[in-house]
């Protein structure tokens, strides 16, 4: 049980260093960030959460006016995104209500933090969502 406890405070530890990865210049975390991601897996609690349920998520960030859209096949969001270069964050809001952050965009791996509360009273109250370069 010790080992066990030791294990959620290391990897509690690790996320939250791991929380403010967003680091350079707005060109470029521009650059870096809008380009397409797939959607490959959450994490809850510690735990890997399988999205393969979801069918092909893409989230395409674009320059032109900071948008950004999700879709799968099912549903699509657009929203605006938002640097906040202090907080080594990514903002994304949908009219104007803040949705989700870009909390690590590092080569290849994008993690967005989404606050479930504004989709569901149910589960965990925020899900990491990890996302590849789509290829």
């Amino acid at each position: 049980m010790k080992k066990l406890f030791c294990f959620l405070v290391g990897s509690f530890i690790f996320l939250s260093l791991k929380a403010q990865d967003v680091k350079g210049s707005l060109a470029a975390v521009t650059l870096n960030l809008c380009q397409s991601w797939q959607l490959k897996y959450g994490i809850s609690d510690s735990l890997k959460i399988d999205m393969s349920g979801q069918g092909t998520v893409l989230c395409i960030f674009k320059t032109d006016e900071s948008v950004l859209s999700v879709s799968n096949t099912n549903q699509q969001i657009i929203g605006n995104w938002y640097y906040d270069k202090k907080h080594h964050i990514i903002n994304i809001t949908k009219n104007y209500n803040h949705i989700m952050d870009v909390i690590s965009l590092n080569g290849d791996e994008l993690i967005m933090s989404v606050n479930t509360e504004n989709f569901t009273s149910e589960g965990p109250k925020r899900i990491r969502m990890v996302y590849k370069l789509k290829k």
